[in-house]
Parts: structure tokens; C-alpha cells; sequence
């Protein structure tokens, strides 16, 4: 498990130092968006069209991947890859004039490839897992997907850095921020934000271009870049360990099916990361190489139908010994 500890650090946390001047966004909130471009005509604005009481429920698959070295150990780690739940709903019209809200909600339904793992590896990965499925959120948003209000539990024995992936898929991917202009194909929009995490903060840039439209169906092509200037943050829980950071790039594309009546989009979003830095652990110091690949997949439940509410998927009582030959 130290492999994929490593693993998660360089792909699901954000790493700091001095931060440029770039808004706070905690949960998205108050997210401002700057039109890069306007694209061709015609143009037309962008809006969602919530209606109360709908239920949404996708699969959200998350793999990671990285390889690893220091000065003593070359090697390539792949963490066990996540099937989930991501259950939206119902809806509800907010008391804010033009904001609807929405609890989410993770399942934990399945976890692939981990035959490799020992005994005390797959224990630390169920509670890992359970901090997931009772981690519970509400947020209301405007037309425009932009966050006005959100109320969010964490379980306190809950893995931050997890959590964190899963907070920013929330808001780079669920009900995607659209620009205030008029726009038309091949416009180009971008969002700013901090991420804060373990006491140490990241500028995260996420650009959105309009690739195809169809009535109320979006095709939307997808960017992110975090950068972080060098900085110190703490590794774990004990506070016997400390990353001394020297370089961390995270870039990461991919695409995204939106239906403007919908809160959750299908998509596909590939991410890259590298990581330079030392690990000070119990008085001694180790040179730390990381790069690390991430693939974040939404897609539609099995037998699941578009638009509509679906029954409830069971949840194995232990997800960690469900797994699958194919992805």
C-alpha cells in the first residue's frame, strides 16, 4: 500500500507554496468564468434547465496509475481501479431566484485488480472505501452551473486527498461552469480556482470549448492544468512524515456529453502528473520521482435509461472482493 499511498499523493492532491492571485473557490462556490473566445455564429447563450425531483445515477470509474523512484526502488504501480455509484437527486428548486440544488452521493460498488494485495493492504482499502460511501454533499446552482451554496459531510477519519479527487470532479465536470456571453462552436471559456488540501493550496486552471451542439446537447472539450511552486506538506496522519516538494504539473483533457437538463455528464478525462520531490521519514531523507496517469470515466449505469430515475444498484457487503477481467 505504500506504492499506492505514493500513487494517490501525486494524482488526487493538491500541492502548494506561494499561490499567484487567483479567487478562493472552495466547493466551486461563486466560480468566475472568462470567455476566451466567443466562436463562430450563430451564438446563442447557454443555459441549464433544471426541473425538481430528478434523480440521476452514473457509473464513475476511477484508475490510477504511476511509476515510482527513488533512490533505492524503481517502480511502475497501478492502484486498484474504483467502480462507483455517482448518485445526483433529487432536485429542488432553491430559495435563491433562478438556483436549483442537489445532494450527491458515492456507492461503492466494485473494485478491479486487487489479487495483488496483501491482507493488510486490502483492510486498509476498505476503510479507505467506506470513508467514500458516507461522504454525503448538497449544492444549488444557478442556470449558469455556477455554485451559490454548498453543505458538504466528511467523515473525520476520511482520506482527504480521495475525497479531493472526487471533490473536483464535482466541480470541473457535474453541471460545468457555462460563460455569461453568448457563444457558438468553437468558443472557448476558463475558470480559475485555489484547492486547498492539507493545509497548502494550488491554482487550478480548467478550460471548456464548445466542439459540437445539438439542441439542448453539448459536446464539450475539457483542460486541466495545476501547477505548484515548491512547498512543504505533511504525508499521512501520524505527522512522522514530511514531503518536501520540488516541482508538481498535473494536465489533464478529455470530453464531456452534456444535456442541458441534466446535472451529470457522460465523460472521459485523462490526466498526467509529475512529481519531484524528498521524503523525510523517522530522521532520514529519500529523493522521491513520481509520474502518474489517471483515467476518470462517467458513463451510463448498465440498463440504466437516459433522462430517467433508476432503481438502486446493491452494494456488495465487501466491494473490495468484487472484481472484474474486464474494464
Amino acid at each position: 500500500m505504500r506504492g499506492i499511498t505514493f500513487a494517490l499523493v501525486a494524482l488526487l492532491c493538491a500541492c502548494g507554496g506561494e499561490p499567484p492571485k487567483v479567487n478562493d473557490s472552495r466547493s466551486g462556490l461563486n466560480l468566475e468564468v472568462k470567455l476566451l473566445e466567443a466562436g463562430a455564429e450563430p451564438r446563442t447563450e447557454l443555459r441549464y434547465q433544471a426541473v425538481a425531483g430528478r434523480n440521476e445515477r452514473l457509473l464513475l470509474r476511477v484508475s490510477v496509475a504511476s511509476f515510482i523512484e527513488t533512490r533505492k526502488v524503481a517502480a511502475a504501480v497501478e492502484a486498484p481501479t474504483l467502480d462507483l455509484v455517482l448518485a445526483v437527486g433529487p432536485s429542488y428548486q432553491a430559495k435563491e431566484a433562478g438556483t436549483w440544488g442537489y445532494p450527491i452521493s458515492f456507492e461503492v460498488i466494485g473494485v478491479h485488480d486487487v489479487e495483488a494485495l496483501t491482507d493488510e493492504d486490502q483492510a486498509l482499502l476498505r476503510s479507505v472505501l467506506t470513508s467514500i460511501s458516507q461522504a454525503k454533499g448538497s449544492f444549488e446552482i444557478d442556470a449558469r452551473g455556477i455554485t451559490r451554496d454548498a453543505n458538504v459531510t466528511i467523515p473525520p477519519d476520511a482520506s482527504p486527498r480521495l475525497l479531493t479527487l472526487l471533490g473536483n470532479i464535482r466541480t470541473t465536470l457535474l453541471a460545468s461552469a457555462l460563460p455569461e456571453e453568448a457563444v457558438g462552436i468553437g468558443a472557448r471559456w476558463q475558470t480559475e480556482r485555489m484547492i486547498t488540501v492539507s493545509g497548502v493550496r494550488v491554482p487550478q486552471t480548467v478550460t471548456y470549448a464548445l466542439l459540437g451542439r445539438e439542441g439542448d446537447l453539448l459536446r464539450l472539450g475539457i483542460t486541466v492544468r495545476q501547477s505548484a511552486a515548491p512547498g512543504q506538506f505533511p504525508l499521512g496522519t501520524d505527522g512522522t512524515t514530511t514531503v518536501n516538494l520540488e516541482a508538481y504539473e498535473v494536465s489533464a483533457t478529455g470530453t464531456a456529453l452534456v444535456d442541458l437538463h441534466a446535472f451529470v455528464p457522460l465523460t472521459d478525462l485523462h490526466g498526467q502528473s509529475q512529481l519531484r520531490a524528498t521524503v523525510a521519514r523517522a530522521g532520514r531523507v529519500e529523493p522521491l520521482a513520481l509520474e502518474g496517469d489517471v483515467l476518470v470515466t462517467i458513463m451510463p449505469l448498465p440498463a440504466a435509461q437516459p433522462g430517467a430515475a433508476t432503481a438502486a444498484t446493491p452494494v456488495p457487503a465487501d466491494p473490495v472482493a468484487t472484481t472484474s477481467e474486464t474494464h
